[in-house]
């Protein structure tokens, strides 16, 4: 299944005026059709006064399983047209080289004419009902599109993808693409027509600036974790602890030591490439201190309780590719494929370690002053945070319903909280009431993690550590799907003792906003723009020879 890479022949050439490494839905592509060699001027019996010559402008999703096994092999392909426009820019006998404009805009959906081009993709789900819960309720399911069952002039077209995978021990292959071709071809009845294409990058539009706030459609993940040790009351906490301790913990619990709390990391569901910010995933900490949780803090001295702190962060990005195609025993044959994108930290993450935030829930107006180990906030803490979040520097802090709304957050206050509570920030929380305290440790910014479609950066490097595959934008579109999910382990010390929260979560990623393209149109200028075209060609498994010849490095990506 040959992907239309670029294809030059002698005496015909594509000239693009203002050549974009990539281009958007919407924009026009420029430029003039080169004949250096009419058929006029060669020997032949075609009718030479019937010549044409035409551009065409081309979009299709494709893929194809190939299935073996030990007696058999068993082909599946699929394909569905997304557009395809030609246009016939001379007509006529040509005496000698000659060049003819065109101007041929990329329609910005899909075009109707699906069971024309034998296309026909009905509407069904790409993949399981998400757990993942969405703004506004419910939840988010994926569906491959339909060309018979929607308008399509509704659906916008997906960016350029390529994904290959190939099993060394069976031979099995799995290969889906989508590409954008601009072909032109010197045409002449009783001759061989002649045909280059030059393959165009295409992305789909994306926000206009980079995401900020609920844009993230923030989720929590919660996982409760119950100490029972003598070192919950030992001034050095972090001495080892002797046989005799740890022995007792097991065959006198009721007299040991506990303190029970929940950690909440609060992750984003949308993420952004090449966001200028780091990703924002944040981790706060609710203690738990009903009696028969939590014994080490009876008077409500949230001082007594020991901080937790953050040791390192595992994080991974999962990209599962399905795909569809017309099946032999039934409608359609399903196949999928996943690839893990690691998100590396070059360095250490020991200097990085710091005290989490606690956070409590309630409404600092309520009167009279709530029970505090029923949920609520003592008198004496929300006295002493009210005043921390309604200082002069942030006198509009508060909406004069009791919440606050969110504020920048000051990260050299979150490296070394001396205190539980700091400055007030408010997000969605999972249950009733409000969480109040400052914001709670960001862990994205704190490591420095921004990702882009080739690699990752933490810790302040200054280079990016490779994916050696594109991480490609979610999208769903006929025959293709292609979704991702967080996966993160997250290593938390407290009283001594180690413990991992680990979480997985549906997220969609979105291609660079609009303002980050155009600074970085803006940086490349025009011979970078050439070499990002090449860089891209390469990424996508496509290299051009001098000769003209097409290399397909498959497995590149």
């Amino acid at each position: 299944m040959p992907r239309h890479a670029y294809k030059g022949q002698a005496g015909l050439d594509i000239d693009v005026i203002d050549f974009q490494s990539v281009y958007v839905p919407g924009d026009t592509v420029l430029g003039h059709v080169s004949c250096s060699q009419p058929f006029s001027q060669k020997k032949m019996s075609g009718d030479v006064s019937r010549t044409e010559v035409r551009i065409r402008l081309f979009g299709r999703a494709k893929t194809k399983v190939l299935r073996k096994s030990q007696n058999s092999t068993q082909i599946y392909r699929g394909r569905a047209v997304l557009f395809d426009q030609s246009h016939v820019v001379s007509q006529g006998a040509m005496t000698g080289p000659a060049r003819f404009p065109f101007a041929i805009t990329i329609p910005k959906t899909s075009q109707p004419g699906f069971a024309s081009r034998g296309d026909d993709w009905a509407r069904e789900k790409s993949e399981p009902v998400s757990q993942q819960p969405v703004a506004g309720g419910g939840h988010r399911e994926g569906f491959y599109l339909s060309s018979s069952q929607d308008d399509v002039t509704k659906h916008g077209l997906p960016s350029v993808f390529y994904f290959s995978s190939k099993s060394g021990w069976s031979g099995s292959k799995f290969e889906a693409y989508i590409e954008y071709v601009l072909e032109a071809s010197l045409v002449c009845p009783g001759a061989e027509s002649i045909t280059v294409q030059f393959p165009l990058f295409i992305r789909k539009q994306s926000t206009a600036n980079p995401i900020e706030g609920s844009d993230y459609e923030f989720g929590i993940h919660e996982a409760t974790r119950l100490l029972r040790t003598e070192m919950l009351l030992a001034d050095d906490v972090e001495r080892k602890m002797t046989f005799r301790e740890r022995q007792r913990r097991f065959w006198n619990p009721s007299k040991t030591p506990k303190y029970t709390y929940t950690t909440k990391v609060v992750y984003p569901t949308v993420i952004q490439l090449e966001h200028p910010d780091p990703i924002p995933i944040k981790l706060f900490i609710v203690p738990k201190l009903q009696n028969e949780l939590t014994s080490i803090c009876p008077d409500d001295d949230l001082s007594r309780l020991p901080s937790v702190k953050f040791v390192s962060i595992e994080l991974s990005l999962k990209a599962k590719t399905r795909t569809r195609t017309p099946g032999t025993f039934s409608k359609y044959h399903k196949e999928e494929r996943e690839h893990e994108f690691t998100i590396p930290f070059g360095l250490s993450q020991a200097d990085y370690s710091v005290k989490i935030p606690l956070v409590v829930r309630g409404n600092i107006r309520d009167e009279p002053p709530p029970d505090y180990k029923a949920g609520e906030i003592s008198t004496k803490l929300a006295d002493e945070t009210h005043s921390a979040a309604t200082n002069s520097e942030n006198p509009d802090s508060n909406d004069g319903n009791g919440r606050f709304s969110i504020r920048p957050v000051d990260d050299s206050i979150m490296k070394t909280p001396d205190i539980p509570m700091l400055n007030y920030s408010h997000f969605v929380p999972s249950e009733e009431g409000h969480f109040f305290i400052g914001s709670p440790f960001n862990i994205g910014a704190h490591l420095g993690i921004r990702l882009s479609q080739t690699g990752s950066t933490t810790l302040g490097a200054a280079a990016e550590s490779p994916f050696g595959r594109c991480l490609y934008p979610s999208f769903d579109t006929y025959n293709i799907s292609l979704t991702h999910q967080l996966e993160w382990t997250i290593r938390l010390a407290c009283a001594g003792e180690t413990h991992d929260v680990r979480g997985t979560a549906n997220v969609r990623i979105l291609p660079p906003s609009e303002e980050q393209e155009a600074h970085k149109k803006a940086l490349l200028g025009p011979e970078g723009m050439e070499k990002n075209y090449d860089d891209l060609a390469m990424a996508m498994g496509m290299a051009k020879t001098a000769a003209g010849l097409v290399v397909d490095v498959l497995g590149a990506l």
